[in-house]
């Protein structure tokens, strides 16, 4: 009898894998690969600058304030280190402006701001608070205890002292360029070479208008006007916000190195822990 033709069997063998399941090993390095690498900041050298005061900001919208909860540094493509068109890989030091007073000397150190019985409405109460040349204050709180009420009230009792002020907000007008707002005197190829000489922009953006910087662009340039100037009493909001981890880094090392007087409002937990010095808590606008 004739034979039935055979049924056709099934493929028994594996499935062809994927080359990526064949070598997970290339696949790591490929995701590596699209990660950029965050570079080590080297150690700093501090380079003179011109004197100028910033001005403390106009305003303290509550909505403006970050949440309570210490945030984790995310790194951003766009805001990240500048490390080519010949910016140098540091951030510049701040200094004081008056040689030799710009280091604390225990209780007999110069005041630089003193507060008694101050009040703000509902917002703050200050019964007594005394800052002294080389004082170093970190101020925690809820959001709306204060904190940058605080700052500004500090701004306001200064002893002839010049303040350097970075706002949790800062605003420039658009239509100037960085260098433009950079501000500073002399030629302006001095000012640009004293701007890339802070490690906070490359070359290539100097001519850029400000009104198309990113947010953490601005606040580099707000830290640029800061390290400009020649300040005794620094106070900062929030200073390492929309920075990359890796500029954050070199802000705090070049703070470490700041011998004048500072008040930071900060929830970067990398920036508390490494802090060094008196913690002041704001409870309902109460100084404790």
């Amino acid at each position: 009898l004739p034979t039935a033709p055979s049924r056709p069997t099934a493929d028994t063998s594996p499935a062809e894998t994927s080359p990526a399941r064949r070598h997970p090993a290339r696949r790591r390095t490929a995701a590596a690969e699209d990660t950029p690498a965050l570079r080590p900041a080297p150690h700093k050298n501090p380079a003179p600058r011109q004197q100028t005061t910033a001005p403390p900001g106009a305003s303290d919208p509550a909505g403006s304030r970050q949440p309570d909860a210490a945030p984790h540094r995310q790194p951003s493509a766009q805001d990240s280190r500048p490390q080519q068109d010949g910016a140098p890989h540091r951030v510049a030091s701040f200094h004081g402006s008056i040689p030799g007073q710009n280091a604390a000397e225990g209780a007999g150190a110069r005041v630089v701001a003193q507060l008694r019985d101050v009040r703000v409405g509902e917002r703050l109460h200050v019964p007594a608070l005394t800052i002294r040349a080389g004082d170093r204050l970190l101020v925690r709180g809820a959001n709306g205890a204060g904190k940058t009420t605080l700052l500004r009230a500090i701004a306001e009792h200064a002893r002839d002292t010049e303040v350097g002020y970075l706002a949790q907000e800062v605003t420039f007008d658009p239509g100037l360029t960085v260098l433009q707002a950079y501000g500073g005197h002399g030629h302006p190829d001095e000012r640009r070479a004293a701007l890339l000489r802070t490690g906070l922009f490359r070359a290539s953006v100097l001519d850029q208008r400000v009104g198309t910087l990113s947010v953490g662009q601005r606040r580099r340039l707000a830290l640029a006007r800061l390290l400009a100037g020649a300040h005794d009493l620094l106070l900062l909001d929030e200073p390492t916000n929309h920075l990359s981890p890796v500029l954050a880094e070199e802000l705090e090392r070049a703070l470490d190195d700041y011998r004048g007087a500072l008040v930071v409002v900060s929830h970067d937990r990398a920036l508390v822990r490494r802090f060094r010095g008196t913690v002041i808590t704001l409870t309902g606008g109460r100084v404790s």
